[in-house]
């Protein structure tokens, strides 16, 4: 039996219909889907799953939660825009049982499939790579009887009509309807992260989920490398639709990573052990490229868990911190190690998200609390700052940073003119707004700043 029959199922569900890619992980049978397809685990049990085996619809089931694989998901994107490493709009649904007709070994391994060959902006569609983009037809949802095998355990769901799923225009063996194909070539490919994968194909409502295959022009070679998510910018099936938007695997994989480093992270954290996310903060950036295509991109979901681990945990953040580099030192080389490896986040342009930024004041004022790392460190302080910079408009990063810069300064016990001058310059809008209304906790942390900024009278390097 061929890979290629089993390898794209029809979907339907109380969320949505669409198309779903069975494969496995970890050797594992799952259905890889558009979250806003099948909608949440709720869903469960009432998802609709149809393949097509030996000329005969087979169905499957999807393993209710809690099961493991529930967990690796990706939320959808708000409407009209595009996904990003925190809204990717995926699940990988784990499979209850595969039918005797299917063996797992012929399935795609999603933890190997490669990234699409890169897109330069300046390539025309006659240069770039041919895709095929495969979807599943509605009828397989409409197997009658005659149509149907079921799955080992005896099971298959009702035979109800679905609308607004892609039908196929021939038929395939003893009456069942092939699989529908869809020709384009690449677009682009999403630089920042490559994680959205473009083509120039036009596809029918209800395709979302559909395999994208990366093919040569001589048909030589052919490989999966995305899950059609959507079309763009008119919708799927418009007129005015140019360019279809898919999600590539690889870059889904670099999600699963993440997703699986957080967990790590707080399992340990909540057990006591700091050991994870001093790991996290100290070994992730030296792992990342420029790129971070090697790695997990720019995802820094994990690395805002270690911090606030770290935050709620100093002295045994700091000690795991000492031992990951070489245990050699005291309490406070584990601390500036972890400041060191924040300013190396900082170069990965992770600030920039909210809750890193959050948990990166939290756990430089939490160390500064409990006096800990060396207080003159002024590379921390400009960190601080530009997290003020870049979130000035949200109230609780502001305020907590702040008192980060406030409590390292009292440590320090005294006032450094060309920090304080920068202090004053990040603080100016802030200030200005310290009027406009009723007091804020901004309002209290630059009164607190300012307070201390006076009160220390001597001058320190």
């Amino acid at each position: 039996m061929g890979l290629e029959p089993t390898l794209v199922c029809a979907i339907s569900s109380p969320a949505g219909v669409g198309c779903g890619i069975l494969a496995t992980l970890k050797g594992a049978p799952c259905i890889l889907v558009p979250l806003h397809v099948i909608g949440g685990p709720e869903n469960a049990r009432r998802v609709r799953i149809a393949a097509e085996v030996g000329g005969k619809v087979t169905r499957l089931r999807l393993r209710p939660p809690p099961s493991e694989g529930w967990r690796l998901s990706s939320p959808e994107p708000p409407r009209g825009r595009a996904p990003d490493v925190n809204r990717m709009d995926y699940v990988i649904a784990p499979i209850h049982e595969l039918p005797a007709t299917i063996d797992a070994r012929t399935l795609t391994a999603l933890d190997a499939c490669d990234p699409p060959t890169f897109v330069p902006p300046e390539s025309t569609s006659e240069r770039t790579r041919r895709v095929e983009i495969v979807a599943a037809p509605a009828s397989w949802l409409r197997a009658g009887p005659r149509d149907e095998q079921t799955t080992t355990n005896g099971r298959s769901t009702g035979t109800e009509d679905v609308a607004g799923h892609p039908a196929a225009a021939e038929h395939g063996r003893d009456g069942i309807d092939a699989i529908r194909t869809h020709l384009g070539r690449l677009a682009g490919i999403d630089c920042a992260e490559r994680l959205t994968v473009r083509y120039d194909a036009r596809l029918t409502p209800g395709t979302s989920g559909a395999a994208v295959f990366e093919t040569s022009d001589d048909g030589t070679s052919r490989r999966l490398v995305a899950m059609h998510r959507a079309g763009d910018p008119g919708g799927e099936g418009s007129s005015s639709s140019r360019d279809a938007e898919g999600l590539s695997i690889a870059d889904i994989m670099r999600d699963v990573a993440e997703i699986t480093a957080e967990r790590a992270v707080r399992t340990g954290a909540s057990a006591g052990h700091l050991r994870a996310a001093a790991s996290e903060l100290l070994l992730r950036p030296a792992a990342t490229s420029r790129d971070g295509y090697e790695s997990r991109g720019r995802r820094c979901r994990a690395g805002a868990a270690a911090l606030r681990a770290a935050a709620e945990h100093p002295h045994r953040a700091s000690r795991a911190a000492r031992d990951l580099s070489g245990g050699g030192g005291d309490v406070h080389e584990g601390a500036d190690a972890l400041l060191s490896a924040l300013e190396k986040w900082k170069e990965l342009s992770a600030t920039r998200s909210v809750r890193f930024a959050d948990a990166a004041a939290h756990l430089v004022g939490s160390l500064a609390r409990a006096e800990l790392g060396e207080a003159l460190r002024y590379e921390t302080d400009e960190l601080l700052l530009d997290v003020l910079l870049k979130h000035e408009k949200v109230e609780a990063i502001v305020s907590k940073t702040l008192w980060a810069l406030r409590l390292r300064m009292k440590r320090r016990g005294g006032v450094n003119p060309a920090l304080d001058r920068l202090i004053e310059q990040a603080t100016s809008r802030l200030r200005g707004a310290r009027n406009d209304g009723e007091e804020s906790s901004v309002h209290r942390e630059l009164s607190l700043l300012d307070a201390l900024m006076t009160s220390k009278r001597h001058t320190i390097a």
